[in-house]
């Protein structure tokens, strides 16, 4: 057996074949197919993947949202613009799922600990990157003011809120 940097050197050694390289074709087949097997057989398990590939989903769409808000115009003209465009995008569409997810899991909190397993089991199905009530048209001011957004004050009037 042997380490890590060897085993590096090995794969990108120029040697189409060698015994290293076979060796791990083999067993990434064999993992493959027990996968694929799992896949078959465990319902549960084939849910929890297609949910994953669901949430993935939903994140490209949010961030195609983003993109696309305000006509595509602050995409840029050079490269460097660009790149900072699309890394703002993300950022954003990261922001938005972090802000979501945490009003969320307050929610769940808050229900678990009322005992209302009903309304705790309907929180889990809603999606952290669920943009339909969010705008993205028109002109935003920022820093306006010093005021940050009361998040317990939001939290109460959520749970006041009939699901």
């Amino acid at each position: 057996m042997g380490n890590q940097s060897n085993i590096v050197k090995k794969l990108s050694s120029s040697d189409y074949k060698n015994s290293t390289k076979e060796a791990l074709w083999e067993l990434n087949a064999v993992l493959m197919s027990h996968h694929l097997l799992d896949f078959i057989g465990d319902i549960k398990f084939r849910q929890a993947i297609q949910g994953v590939l669901c949430r993935g989903e939903s994140y490209h769409q949010l961030r195609r949202v983003i993109a696309k808000s305000h006509g595509r115009n602050f995409r840029g003209s050079s490269d460097n613009q660009i790149m900072n465009w699309n890394e703002c995008a993300r950022f954003l569409t990261n922001c938005i799922i972090y802000y979501n997810a945490t009003i969320l899991n307050d929610v769940k909190l808050e229900s678990d600990s009322v005992e209302d397993f009903k309304r705790s089991e309907l929180i889990k199905r809603f999606s952290p990157s669920g943009f339909s009530y969010l705008n993205f048209q028109g002109k935003f001011a920022f820093l306006n003011d010093t005021e940050m957004n009361d998040m317990n004050a939001l939290m109460k009037r959520l749970y006041k809120v009939k699901l």
